[in-house]
């Protein structure tokens, strides 16, 4: 099996030449139809802005990081084969810089093909990837039929997005129930590798797809934060429900992409949403523009390492057999430790919970001076906890500190609920 995964990564390194031009000219044909219609001076000025203001490009990196982190330990939690998160997050950074830098999305190959060089079975590799991926699109059409459905977008889109949701639900519980289909019509080979994929989509089972799915979802929110730091450096109105929103409905159309990173599709669909919602279309265009570059920019400066690490990770052959952990695993997985020991007994945890959450917020003052207050307040509940262990036989009653919060301030944060029952 894993030679079938070797022999799809040997192709796709081998298109025909005249694909792989003609892939190179519809992109200099899309950047320059770019370059001619968007607003170039108002973009200048927000790349300028970014030595004086680079906070939004760093929250926006942190906010990108964090959802690839998520990604990553969703991933995981699909597997049964034990890979530390820090390889699967490497391996969906490869995937990232190779994306963007090559065309016909071929890290989506190389994410199977790399887990099982590291020790994941091949079925396994494969159907966690898919199952991934359906996943990730099932999110995205929720989540913007979530956020946009309470905007100007038209009701026949809405409806069209909630089947597109419905419609991936029920085929991911599909696959992890009664697997794949297999026809008797097919070459024996693939009759065989057909029953090998059913059996590993079996294997994934209802109950890992609900551990990811929680994690997945929460890694898409965050991913909004790259378009509200673009609409931050331009100095345009768009709210953080619009940004999510207009991420989510645009990436759910890199399906499948000719262009290195989706260039042209991206930027049309994004422009289009916008534009829906009330942005000016030059300023949709250049937003749209800006966000892809953010992310262009960081594809390359920190998916680019992680590919050269796998590459040479392969060239040594170190995939192959039992090795120790790299100082990157290491630190990675006692953050983690450290954040999970406990859950919420530790101050670890809640000070990682906040900080997840701060995120969306992190452009604004007022909301920090906010945050300290917030926190000073909750420090004498902190000591007594700290001081006196709780019983854990009185879990239950921790209840009463939520009933009282719903009384008092009337307010439900669903991204928090949804954050910590999924770590």
């Amino acid at each position: 099996m894993l030679a079938d995964l070797t022999q799809s990564a040997r192709l796709t390194r081998q298109a025909p030449a005249w694909g792989n031009a003609a892939a190179v000219l519809l992109s200099i044909g899309v950047a320059v139809v770019l370059v001619l219609t968007l607003d170039r001076a108002r973009l200048w000025s927000a790349v300028e802005l970014v030595p004086r203001e680079p906070l939004p490009v760093i929250a926006a990196a942190a906010a990108y990081t964090a959802a690839f982190w998520l990604k990553a330990l969703g991933w995981q939690r699909l597997l049964s084969a034990s890979l530390p998160a820090g390889r699967l997050f490497s391996i969906l950074q490869a995937g990232l810089f190779l994306n963007h830098a090559l065309p016909l999305k071929a890290g989506e190959v190389s994410r199977p093909y790399l887990a099982a060089k590291h020790g994941v079975p091949s079925m396994e590799a494969i159907s966690t990837t898919l199952m991934a991926r359906i996943t990730d699109f099932a999110a995205l059409a929720l989540i913007a039929t979530i956020a946009l459905s309470f905007g100007s977008l038209p009701l026949a889109a809405g409806i069209v997005l909630g089947i597109a949701t419905a419609a991936l639900i029920v085929t991911a519980l599909v696959l992890v129930t009664a697997g794949v289909w297999t026809p008797s019509f097919l070459p024996g080979r693939l009759v065989a590798l057909v029953a090998g994929l059913r059996a590993a989509f079996r294997g994934i089972g209802p109950s890992r797809l609900l551990q990811a799915a929680p994690l997945v979802l929460l890694s898409w929110l965050l991913e909004g934060a790259v378009l509200f730091s673009a609409a931050h450096l331009l100095g345009s109105d768009v709210s953080l429900q619009l940004a999510i929103g207009a991420t989510a409905f645009t990436v759910l159309f890199q399906v499948v992409h000719v262009t290195p990173g989706g260039i042209g599709v991206y930027e049309t669909s994004m422009t289009s949403v916008l534009a829906l919602h009330g942005v000016p279309a030059d300023e949709a265009l250049t937003l749209a523009v800006l966000t892809h570059a953010l992310k262009f920019a960081y594809s390359f400066a920190v998916g680019g390492p992680f590919f050269v690490f796998e590459g040479v990770s392969l060239l040594k052959g170190r995939g192959d057999r039992p090795r120790s952990a790299s100082s990157f695993e290491v630190a990675a997985a006692r953050a983690w430790n450290a954040v999970n020991e406990g859950k919420p007994f530790t101050v670890v945890f809640s000070l990682a919970v906040l900080v997840v959450l701060s995120l969306p917020e992190a452009l604004s003052p007022e909301y920090w001076r906010s945050f300290v207050v917030a926190l000073a307040a909750v420090v004498p509940l902190y000591l007594v906890f700290a001081r006196y262990d709780f019983p854990l036989k009185l879990r239950a009653a921790l209840w009463v500190y939520l009933a009282l919060f719903l009384l008092a301030f009337r307010f439900v944060d669903v991204a928090a609920i949804a954050l910590v029952v999924a770590l």
